[in-house]
């Protein structure tokens, strides 16, 4: 496995989650089909996150790697390689994928809310379109929010592949760390917080939870808490039945 060193300049950071870390960087030589000081974006996964999670977080990183390779979308976020890399003098991984610059679609609505109609029916679209692509090849994205949307160019891409699964392996609905934090509570369907099923139809549920920010400029449950959310969601479970 190559080092990440040897491979990119890593510039500053440009996102952050529960896992890892997110910067801008430059290509020190071509690769990836790209030329020699070409923009790359580095997720520079935590250390201290192997040490908690132990073989499944490199699974998942190595899942991440594999769809992210087969170009599924021109509208899911491209993995290019997985790469050695340091951070606090401590032993990690890093994903090397395609540079999308912009802003993620959270960022969007809370400084230009509310977003006209003709780019807000464009960014609904590239996600349609995206989900639809991911589940025609057997996968469900288990993470839809606004925060995993990027808009660069006008357009929405679907990032973070992390806890991807092909739709037969997903029946346990078992809750990721992700699905702890306050950014995924008020977009994650009741099954998944719950731990029953997390089929196509969950991401059809935070698809339209995520269609919902940005229509009004907040997520349909509010609250920091998880209980009041899944209380807000089972109270107002015909929104999913109707």
């Amino acid at each position: 496995m190559r080092r990440l060193a040897d491979i990119a300049a890593v510039n500053s950071q440009i996102g952050s989650g529960w896992a890892a870390r997110v910067f801008a960087a430059e290509l020190k030589t071509a690769a990836y089909g790209l030329p020699d000081g070409a923009a790359v974006a580095v997720k520079l996964y935590r250390p201290d996150v192997f040490v908690a999670a132990g073989g499944e977080m490199t699974r998942r990183i190595e899942r991440e790697l594999e769809f992210g390779r087969q170009g599924l979308s021109d509208r899911v976020v491209r993995a290019l390689d997985l790469v050695e890399a340091e951070e606090g003098g401590l032993p990690t991984l890093a994903l090397v994928m395609e540079f999308l610059e912009g802003r993620t679609l959270h960022q969007l609505v809370a400084a230009d809310f509310p977003i006209c109609e003709s780019d807000l029916l464009t960014i609904v679209a590239d996600l349609v379109a995206a989900l639809s692509d991911l589940h025609e090849a057997g996968l469900v994205h288990r993470d839809v929010k606004p925060h995993n949307v990027m808009i660069s160019g006008g357009r929405a891409t679907l990032m973070d592949l992390g806890v991807v699964r092909p739709a037969a392996d997903t029946a346990s609905g078992a809750i990721t760390p992700s699905a702890e934090l306050p950014e995924t509570i008020p977009y994650a369907d009741s099954e998944r917080m719950l731990e029953g099923p997390d089929d196509e139809l969950a991401d059809a549920w935070s698809l339209g939870t995520t269609v919902f920010y940005l229509l009004y400029g907040r997520p349909p449950f509010q609250g920091a808490r998880r209980l009041p959310q899944w209380a807000a969601v089972w109270e107002q479970k015909w929104f999913r039945e109707v």
